[in-house]
């Protein structure tokens, strides 16, 4: 480690060597190094948190993936200057888009029995359906704790899609009611929560007609599969084309 070029200045490093995080961190601490990077050295994205604890490291330090580190060393090799900024963005949820969605684990490539059924690694808080066991994991499944609760909701656990402990007797979709009775389809989800995903799922069209066709040709691909009956499939397209479905 040359002490003279990183004094004042943020430190790459490589993971890996049989050194752990905090040896690495704390090394470049000691040489002056006011915030480390430790890029990874495997292909991935995003990249896993770095693990460790140690009290006497006070710089800041976070993981990069392979490609970032590569292009960082790219510039260095100019020779040039790289600038780098560490910081929270408080104005966006760590694991969620900036929508405020929270993001599925879908990391490159892909990890056999996590990849896209569980949370994002990164989520804060720690979620119960995350690929790592943390230690801030609560046995609270219900929000603001956990997203498990909703997660289950969202993909047709329960027939209670307006959360008043009541199971739905009719499908309402915004304030428009089908008059369709809430049962079970047979791939398990409720027909309130099957609708509720097509109605998200066109939520980005433009205008209320391709927001309708939209729908309508959802709703249709479920009839043709023996999803849903002709009746259903109208009632909930109905709804889909009047102002108050939308809501």
């Amino acid at each position: 480690m040359n002490g003279a070029e990183i004094a004042g200045s943020i430190a790459l490093v490589d993971r890996g060597g049989g050194c752990a995080f905090t040896v690495k961190v704390a090394n470049a601490q000691a040489a002056g190094a006011v915030a480390v990077l430790v890029a990874d050295n495997v292909a991935g994205d995003p990249p896993a948190g770095l693990g460790g604890v140690d009290a006497t490291v006070t710089i800041p330090s976070v993981r990069i993936t392979l490609a970032t580190g590569d292009a960082i060393k790219a510039q260095l090799a100019v020779p040039t200057v790289v600038n780098v900024t560490l910081g929270i963005d408080l104005t966006q949820r760590a694991g969620a888009d900036p929508n405020d969605r929270p993001q599925l684990y879908a990391t490159n490539p892909v990890q056999a029995g996590s990849s896209i059924s569980h949370w994002d690694s990164i989520a804060s808080r720690s979620q119960l359906m995350e690929p790592a066991i943390n230690p801030d994991l609560t046995h609270e499944v219900i929000p603001p704790f956990d997203m498990t609760l909703t997660q289950l909701r969202d993909t047709g656990w329960f027939l209670d899609a307006d959360l008043n402990g009541i199971q739905d007797q009719t499908v309402i979709l915004g304030t428009c009611n089908t008059g369709l009775a809430n049962s079970v389809l047979s791939n398990g989800a409720g027909l309130a929560d099957q609708a509720r995903v097509w109605f998200r799922v066109c939520s980005g069209q433009k205008n209320i007609g391709q927001f309708s066709s939209c729908v309508g040709q959802l709703a249709n691909d479920a009839k043709k599969n023996n999803l849903i009956t002709g009746a259903q499939k109208d009632a909930i397209v109905t709804c889909s084309a009047s102002p108050g479905g939308t809501q």
